[in-house]
């Protein structure tokens, strides 16, 4: 039996390493495979790609994850309870079988016992390795969709400790990536895009929160820093062939040339993101997604038209989803103004009011809005108008038991609108301020002076008699030079814009309802004052717009008041 041994250990070597290449070479075809599957998802073959991720979704990680994606796209974008139900159970499976291929001691330890007793990384298996990180992806894409599902108190605080619980095997799975010994590069590659998406992601997010949700979420465990989720984006970009690097491009672009412009942060580094693009565009140039990042990044060079036949060019192609087309209406709503067709707003907006289930009462008045602006009316539409605005209030949804707040501001403005005889003022450029579209056509001189000519006819008309007599005159009359400040200080006339801000100011105590003028007018004054770098002022007139702040102020008060201590510190 000694003799035995001894003359079969070679051959037993060899076996081992023979099964380990065959390990690999499973792994890298799987996840190959699944990089082919994300490439057809982008390529607007969403359904070819679903088919793909379930063939074994029940036996591989990847497949499980693709899947796991693939259902998280579906049910946010539609909204639909069947779909969110069903992303769910698919979530919860596919972490199941992430669950069942991790190491015994990563099932039985939590994220905190190992980063004090760590294992030796070494002796997993390439699946073990990788099911962590799947795991963690599963984990995350559940808790972010239970935010939706379930609106009580019990769900919030569940998905709470599964992001919690995500971020530290992210955490450790960095320290994987730092320190284990590779022996297959590629494979490596994917483990690390997946690494760099996760953290770069929640980086991101961290870092752009106000300051006490920032200092409370440090104290359990969590950071952020803007510079570090660059970086980790930028390094997972890099890695130009790996599973996740198309995702780490997209995310990186999106969220700064559309998450920040929401928050009311412009871009910094418009070519940056330009150059990112590239790729994207030469990969997939028909992709509705690629299209609609393309007319993004033109719409930040000020290039409207061009961006409006971009979006449209991006409806073309995704048919098999059609909730992907969500975003290109959204914005081709919002940017026709701009271009003074009204009427290409409403049926945009009617599309996403018939069609997506986000907020049938924001969309409802955004509507009933539109269709105000127009001067054309029908009778058939303008009863349509009233009926939407009066059903705003009934179609609110309520969040962790509280109302939502751009539902909140819907539902005021319908209430102003009946009680002035079924009549708004300028509120399609109201809406342009308070969704900071006005953001984009910043020094469009030519786009902004029209903008101009019709506030200043609307103010015209406001001071006739008959509106003189309302008691909301003196509301109308604070947005209408707050909206013609607005449009002088971005055509580049500080002075004369900072003159009517300050007016608003002074008239707060006539205001009727709309006090969140003033708090755009201290935030508008504010940002003029950083841009004299007059930053004492600057903090000044930020911090009182605090007090009147609704939710919509609140971030570009917070960002700004971050790029004030970020030029301090420099």
């Amino acid at each position: 039996m000694m003799s035995v041994e001894y003359e079969t250990e070679e051959n037993f070597l060899d076996a081992s390493d023979t099964m380990q290449n065959d390990e690999h070479m499973d792994m890298l075809s799987t996840v190959e495979e699944i990089v082919a599957a994300l490439d057809i998802f982008i390529n607007d073959r969403c359904l070819e790609a679903m088919r793909l991720m379930e063939s074994h979704c029940d036996t591989s990680i990847y497949h499980a994850l693709g899947n796991t994606f693939c259902h998280l796209m579906q049910a946010f974008f539609s909204y639909e309870p069947e779909d969110i139900e069903c992303a769910i159970k698919v979530m919860k499976a596919s972490g199941d079988v992430c669950n069942q291929q991790r190491h015994p001691s990563s099932v039985t330890n939590n994220a905190v016992t190992k980063m004090i007793m760590r294992p030796n990384y070494d002796t997993y298996t390439e699946l073990e390795i990788h099911a962590e990180l799947c795991y963690a992806e599963c984990l995350l894409s559940r808790a972010l969709l239970s935010f939706i599902q379930d609106d009580n108190l019990v769900s919030f605080i569940r998905g709470g400790l599964r992001i919690r619980t995500a971020y530290m095997i992210y955490k450790e799975c960095q320290y994987i990536l730092e320190h284990r010994v590779w022996p297959n590069q590629k494979l490596r590659d994917h483990f690390a895009s997946g690494v760099y998406l996760g953290l770069g992601m929640f980086n991101l997010i961290i870092a752009s929160l106000p300051k006490r949700i920032l200092k409370l979420l440090e104290f359990i465990g969590f950071s952020g820093d803007m510079d570090v989720a660059l970086q980790m984006l930028e390094e997972g970009h890099k890695l130009q062939n790996s599973l996740r690097s198309v995702l780490c491009s997209l995310l990186n672009i999106f969220y700064h040339c559309l998450v920040r412009y929401m928050l009311g942060k412009e871009v910094d580094n418009i070519d940056y993101f330009e150059k990112l693009s590239v790729p994207l565009i030469n990969k997939y140039p028909k992709g509705s997604l690629i299209l609609f990042m393309s007319g993004r990044i033109k719409s930040l060079r000020g290039n409207i038209t061009g961006a409006v036949s971009l979006f449209e060019s991006s409806l073309v192609g995704q048919v098999q989803w059609d909730k992907f087309r969500q975003f290109s209406h959204w914005d081709l709503t919002f940017f026709s103004i701009f271009l003074g067709d009204y009427r290409n707003s409403v049926k945009h907006m009617e599309i996403l009011r018939s069609k997506s289930n986000w907020s049938k009462s924001v969309y409802s008045y955004m509507k009933a809005a539109l269709l105000c602006t127009c001067d054309d009316l029908t009778e058939e539409e303008r009863q349509e108008m009233i009926e939407l605005m009066e059903k705003v209030p009934s179609l609110k949804q309520r969040l962790v038991g509280k109302s939502i707040p751009p539902e909140k501001f819907a539902s005021m403005k319908s209430e102003k609108f009946l009680a002035q005889n079924n009549w708004l003022f300028l509120p399609a450029y109201e809406m342009l301020y308070v969704l900071n579209y006005f953001l984009f056509v910043k020094g469009n001189i030519s786009i902004l002076d029209a903008v101009l000519v019709k506030v200043n006819r609307a103010l015209d008309e406001l001071n006739e008699e008959s509106h003189r007599d309302s008691p909301y005159y003196m509301d109308n009359y604070c947005l209408g030079i707050f909206l013609k400040g607005v449009c002088l200080s971005y055509m580049g006339s500080p002075l004369s814009a900072e003159e009517l801000f300050i007016e608003v100011y002074e008239n707060q105590k006539s205001l009727k309802g709309d006090q969140y003028i003033v708090s755009c007018a201290l935030l508008e004054l504010g940002l003029i004052c950083i841009q004299t770098t007059n930053y004492e002022q600057a903090v000044q007139y930020l911090n009182l717009a605090k007090k009147h702040a609704m939710f919509y102020a609140e971030f570009r008060i917070h960002l700004a008041l971050q790029d004030i201590e970020s030029k301090l510190s420099q």
